[in-house]
């Protein structure tokens, strides 16, 4: 990878970021038509947070089931978000369906450095996930668009699957919605190359959420 992980929770990517961030674009600019996708993105974040500078921004990424991208992108981007010094913008997952975070996510998480702590609430497992033990966890757990914790207007809705951006039309309360899907990486599950294929999904999620908060974080 072209971004050293290891770098997240000491705040070095805010005091680096004019070292690392033109790697990060050299990683996107291979291919144009995703990396206006990005861009779209980036802008839309910026444009909502100068828009409303004291409610901050949401940000919904939604996948069919909340068990595998959408949640990777959700603890990815608020992880950068937070090591940016990004304090307005909030992330958080969704699906269609509420089933629960693939131990196969997790542990490409865990792969990379996160620290992983698991409970129940209320009859629903939760797991914590915090870029070391002293930083702000970030719970996580699979929920549909209803459920309470999640912002029910003004938020911006980002997809993460096909399916997900066909079986939601219309997307009740989002102020904007854009399409930014990933390859499922169910394909691999109960094969020999299931975490590797895992660990590329989230490193490509990584990659592309640095790439956009890293355009955001220069305002």
């Amino acid at each position: 990878m072209i971004v050293e992980y290891p770098l997240l929770g000491s705040k070095q990517l805010k005091l680096f970021r004019d070292q690392w961030f033109p790697l990060v674009e050299q990683g996107v600019l291979l291919n144009q038509e995703r990396r206006q996708v990005l861009d779209a993105l980036a802008g839309t974040i910026q444009e909502m947070n100068e828009a409303t500078p004291f409610g901050g921004v949401e940000l919904v990424f939604i996948c069919t089931h909340n068990s595998r991208r959408s949640q990777l992108a959700q603890v990815w981007a608020q992880c950068i978000a937070d090591d940016l010094g990004l304090d307005f913008l909030r992330c958080h997952s969704a699906g269609t369906e509420r089933t629960f975070f693939h131990p196969n996510a997790m542990a490409a998480l865990s792969n990379r450095g996160f620290v992983i702590k698991s409970r129940e609430d209320e009859g629903i497992e939760v797991h914590d996930m915090a870029w070391s033990d002293s930083d702000a966890s970030i719970p996580c757990f699979s929920k549909t668009l209803e459920d309470p914790s999640l912002p029910q207007h003004g938020f911006i809705a980002v997809t993460t699957c096909n399916d997900a951006d066909q079986a939601c039309p219309v997307i009740i309360g989002a102020a904007r919605r854009l399409a930014l899907p990933y390859a499922d990486p169910k394909v691999s599950d109960g094969t020999p190359d299931a975490l590797a294929t895992y660990a590329r999904r989230s490193d490509e999620i990584a990659l592309e959420m640095l790439y956009v908060l890293g355009q955001v974080s220069r305002d």
